[in-house]
């Protein structure tokens, strides 16, 4: 589940001292992250591709503010 991944890739990034992760995501999974308050600070407009539809390139600090929207999706589908 999207939850449980968002979790690992927080708790691997804390492990190996990484402190934000590039992401290249769908428009849909960047409202998701937002919905449940996971900041993503886009580098670029959108961009509309033949394939995946519209994405997004931005940045995820990995932080308190990230940690707690990671539990607020976990809470949301525990």
């Amino acid at each position: 589940e999207f939850a449980k991944i968002m979790e690992c890739a927080f708790n691997y990034a804390v492990k190996n001292k990484i402190d934000k992760y590039l992401i290249v995501v769908n428009l849909a999974v960047e409202r998701i992250l937002n919905k449940y308050g996971v900041p993503v600070n886009r580098l670029s407009p959108p961009k509309s591709t033949a394939d995946e539809g519209i994405l997004v390139c931005g940045l995820v600090n990995i932080d308190d503010a990230t940690r707690f929207g990671i539990d607020n999706m976990i809470n949301k589908y525990a």
